[in-house]
């Protein structure tokens, strides 16, 4: 290969910039792909079919493989044969999908955007993004993230890194490559992000780092394309977790890709006409995947003599060695060893064939497998050349005699004598314990203790988990798993138990980790009540496994207090990204569930006792029974604790946030919160008066309650509420909170179903809270009295002698955030926050429209989508049906923060996306109140044009854009929702209005 020119980088207006050795070296986490990659060079011919076959054979492809395919399609169109434009690279259906989407980003007006393209294992989801980059590399400053420290041969020095410290590095150096150059050569950077390589907080570190370094931007910073390979791709049109950025590759072709395969094959053919049934990988996606072919491929010759050795030589080195490389590549997709490592380990009492290549020691399996360096890696790369064909080299070696568990033990058996590279230690964990989502949920274990269940049953799973428990000493989630697959599959609750406390000691500090024990006790109670263990328990045995299980799980709920507090006091960035752990306190109220229900259907007597309509002190007499006595504490602690737990957490938790995804929260979840507290709150304390007796009945007797009552509530019903909380105020005209309630109350009847006069009017309500904010007591407020102030004082059009004008508004955004972080950011930072209210078009009080008018619009919006013509685009819809009910506030950008501009006044806001917000700049959005503070969604950038004339005039036009750019903005706000009304009889006489909301 002759000499390399210099690489250059391409501009956003054309032409480009030199790449130094100093640029390229300080660029350490990329692997950047130069504007003339190959340009100039002479490629020896030798090396170019050598890159080719490797690739066919199945290694991940090189640059050079692109390089090459451009020559050949080059040299077809130049030929006046009329032969078809062969390129040697299958482009998948997805390709011109996904160049859209990068061009509908680029022109788009966020600072960081990102794209998903999840494909399954070995469907061609990396050649497709590489193939991205390559023909974008003259527009885009393209480039891989890489691991500098992976790979190396000295395992021994390698040491334990901070991920995040490795992000922020990420961050810095692809600022650094979008901004090198002068600033009218920025250029948005095209980040190709994969498995190997994810980073949660990427995106966070990447704005954090644009605004720090104040990088001034005409041009999206980064486009990061994330290729997610996962066995399990769920393809739901129903699914609406899935954003118009996301693309799916499965492994299987279409026609037209069938048809291509057969014209690639021709070239194929004329360059490696020897080669090719070693050509695995493209073979089986010849095949269009199908396992029928690797089956057939196993009955010729050469797989006949595969499988003679493997039934002569179950106990050699290399049979071992390729038994386990199959299994990890079968079932972690990506997994691969390290060469150093396979010949360390075919060098163990072997001295003699070190002079052998390893190559020659993996006869007869070398062809199977390939070998590979990554990104300028010092060690090569070993792995079963296709995962279909890993899938099938497993199920052969089981025919032969080769079971999944005995390679995964004869592996283990070694590790424990071995230094071993790290990502082994990290495939092995996600072999055994890593569990898959599917289309029905997530699997109760790994894919592969599943098979070893299938094939070879329960014991020899138990038995793999137990030794790889043995031999990772320190590792809590070999035990974790051992103790769920007792329980579960066993239930054999005593070894569950034991397990779980190892698991426990291994990171005493640990809440998820403790959660197993929990569980363990829950389930031995639902075990026992359900009569599962033979015959159904009395009331002291259903209290005594109860007990232990509370127990269990209180323990948990005080470790996420003590994590929480250690990540908020916590100066690192980790404090951003910390789940609260809520396990422990839902655990407790569904033991408290199976509690109420198993005692009550022993003896209906239970009732009165549990939800404390008698005392306590009668468990003897009644059930004639003096050693209930001893748990008498305990039972009658239960009430107590399932009211504080929903009053305290639960109820604000749910009404406030929302899971990011979904799927990340069980369906039952809040139905099983709000029927617990539901059967312990049927009978009303005796302690309370009669209006909060009758608010808590209808679920409104504070402020997260009344928020979540929904439009659905009848005029009646809510002008009942609205009452209640007026008595209420007039007996306490100095307590606070229920100042707040009544004036929400108020809030809450005007979006009512039927159109009233305003209960209370504005100016009436603007007094109650006056009264409070002049003494200046902000220790006391909480974030629901700075809500209510910013909804009644936000100023509409500038009047004299209105009030507002004399109101600092940014005084109380600042101190409704402080008080947010002081009492809800712990336990909401890693879910989305839900806005309470939005700025409407009306007048007073009206002009606040409620969720749940919202709510209703998209949940119809949501119907009608499902039937209507998918063709138009769906932001379009959405922001039709929005635009009649809120208005759209004019605002301004400067130095990364956000103003509403109303009545004169500049207002700071927080935008839902931060990645919006860029550049200064005049800007219009949608205005929500959440918990946090006043936020804007739907973010437009605007124009100003100057009108010619004597009279100058500014008039403002939407900056050019499309739906793609603000989809992901928009995704909460326009969320479809829905109402859950829970009806219990014999607890409940009327119907409770709950949020369950439907991404």
């Amino acid at each position: 290969m002759a000499g390399k020119v210099i690489p250059t980088l391409p501009n956003a207006g054309g032409g480009g910039i030199l790449m130094d050795s100093e640029l390229m070296d300080s660029l350490s986490f990329l692997d950047v792909l130069s504007a003339n990659e190959f340009e100039g060079e002479q490629i020896d011919p030798a090396v170019a079919l050598e890159t080719e076959s490797d690739f066919y054979k199945g290694t991940p492809p090189k640059w050079m493989n692109f390089y090459l395919a451009d020559e050949r399609a080059s040299d077809s169109s130049a030929t006046p044969t009329g032969e078809e434009h062969d390129i040697g690279l299958i482009r998948r259906d997805g390709y011109e999908k996904l160049r859209e989407l990068i061009k509908v980003q680029r022109q788009g007006s966020w600072s960081v955007n990102s794209i998903k393209l999840s494909h399954q294992p070995g469907s061609g989801g990396t050649t497709l993004a590489m193939q991205i980059l390559w023909d974008l590399r003259k527009e885009l400053r393209c480039a891989v993230l890489v691991d500098p420290s992976s790979d190396k041969k000295d395992i021994g020095k390698q040491v334990q890194k901070d991920p995040l410290s490795d992000t922020r590095t990420i961050a810095k150096q692809v600022v650094k490559l979008f901004a090198t150059g002068d600033p009218e050569n920025q250029n948005t950077v095209l980040l190709l992000q994969d498995n190997e390589h994810l980073r949660d907080p990427l995106q966070d570190f990447l704005i954090r780092e644009i605004t720090e370094q104040k990088i001034s931007a005409k041009c999206p910073v980064v486009i990061i394309l994330q290729c997610i390979r996962s066995a399990y791709i769920i393809d739901d049109e129903e699914d609406e977790s899935r954003t118009e950025a996301d693309l799916l590759l499965k492994s299987s072709l279409s026609d037209k890709e069938k048809t291509s395969l057969v014209s690639i094959e021709k070239q194929i053919q004329r360059h490696h006409r020897d080669e090719m049934g070693k050509f695995h990988s493209f073979n089986i996606m010849q095949h269009d995947f199908n396992e029928e072919y690797m089956r057939k491929t196993f009955c010729s010759d050469e797989g006949k003599e595969i499988t003679k050795y493997l039934q002569q030589n179950k106990a050699s080195r290399n049979t071992k060695l390729f038994a386990f490389l199959a299994l990890v590549n079968s079932y972690v997709p990506g997994s691969y060893l390290l060469q150093s490592q396979c010949e360390a380990f075919l060098s163990h009492q072997d001295p003699y064939g070190v002079n052998l290549s390893f190559q020659k020691r993996m006869q007869p399996f070398s062809d199977l497998i390939v070998t590979f360096s990554r990104h300028g890696g010092e060690d090569k790369r070993v792995r079963i050349s296709h995962p279909v064909l890993a899938h099938q080299c497993v199920q052969l070696l089981a025919d032969a005699g080769i079971a999944r568990s005995s390679a995964t033990l004869d592996f283990l058996q070694y590790l424990t004598r071995q230094q071993i590279q790290p990502s082994l230690l990290l495939f092995f964990k996600d072999m055994l314990t890593k569990r898959e989502t599917t289309s029905n949920g997530q699997e109760m274990f790994s894919r592969l203790i599943l098979d070893i269940e299938k094939h070879e049953g329960i014991p020899e799973c138990a038995n793999v988990l137990k030794t790889a428990s043995e031999t990772f000493k320190h590792d809590p989630f070999y035990p974790q798993s051992l103790a769920r697959f007792y329980y579960i599959k066993m239930s054999d609750f005593t070894r569950a138990e034991i397990w779980a406390e190892r698991a426990k000691e291994r990171v005493p500090t640990n809440s998820f980790i403790a959660d197993t024990l929990g569980q363990v006790h829950k389930n031995h109670l639902y075990k026992q009540v359900n009569g599962k263990s033979g015959e159904k328990s009395g009331a002291r045995d259903i209290l005594f496994w109860a007990e232990k299980a509370i127990k269990a799980f209180k323990q948990e709920e005080e470790l996420a207090e003590k994590e929480t507090v250690n990540h908020m006091e916590d100066d690192s960035p980790t404090k951003m990204y910390h789940t609260f752990n809520n396990r422990g306190i839902f655990g407790y109220l569904q033991v408290a569930n199976i509690v109420y229900n198993s005692l009550t259907n022993l003896n209906p007597k239970w009732r009165k006792i549990l939800t404390q309509e008698i005392s306590a002190e009668h468990l003897s007499v009644l059930f004639e029974d003096r050693k209930l006595m001893k748990y008498k504490t305990f039972i009658t602690s239960l009430r107590v604790a399932v009211e504080n737990k929903f009053y305290n957490f639960f109820e604000s938790y749910l009404t406030y946030s929302e899971p990011r995804n979904w799927k990340d929260q069980p369906t039952y979840f809040q139905r099983d919160i709000v029927d617990c507290f539901c059967k312990y709150t049927s009978a009303p304390s005796p302690k309370e008066d009669l209006p909060l007796k009758t608010l808590k009945e209808k679920m409104a007797s504070t402020f997260p309650g009344l928020s979540s009552l929904n439009q659905n509530a009848s005029e009646s019903n809510l002008s009942k509420i609205t009452e209640l909380w007026k008595i209420i105020n007039k007996e306490n005209p100095d307590d606070v909170n229920t100042a707040c309630n009544y004036i929400l109350a108020n809030f809450i009847q005007i979006n009512g179903p039927v159109a009233s006069a305003e209960p209370a009017t504005l100016p009436q309500l603007r007094t109650i809270l006056q009264k409070f904010m002049e003494e200046e007591k902000t220790k006391l407020w909480t974030p629901e009295f700075y809500l209510l102030v910013l909804l009644l004082f936000w100023p509409e059009e500038a009047r004299e002698g209105d009030v507002t004008n004399d109101i600092d508004l940014n005084k109380y955004v600042e101190r409704m955030k402080q008080a947010f972080d002081n009492k809800y950011k712990k336990y909401l930072q890693s879910r989305e926050l839900v806005p309470l209210f939005y700025l409407g078009k009306g007048a007073g009080l009206k002009r606040l429209v409620h969720k749940s008018s919202i709510d209703n619009i998209c949940e119809r919006l949501k119907r009608k989508s499902r039937t209507a013509n998918k063709t138009r685009g769906s932001a379009e819809i959405r922001d039709t049906c929005i635009q009649d009910h809120l208005l759209r506030v004019k605002g301004v950008v400067r130095v990364y923060k956000a103003f509403a501009r109303m009545a004169d006044k500049e207002i700071e806001i927080r935008p839902q996306k931060q990645a919006s917000v860029w550049k200064d700049g005049y800007i219009s959005f949608y205005l929500g109140f959440d918990i946090s503070g006043p936020v804007a969604f739907d973010i437009k950038y605007t124009i100003y044009t100057v009108v010619s004339g004597s009279n100058v005039q500014q008039k403002m036009k939407y900056a050019i854009g499309s739906e793609g750019t603000i989809m992901e903005e928009s995704k909460t706000l326009l969320r479809g929702k829905s109402y859950l009304d829970l009806y219990y009889s014999g607890l409940r006489k009327y119907i409770l209005h709950f949020y369950i909301l439907v991404i």
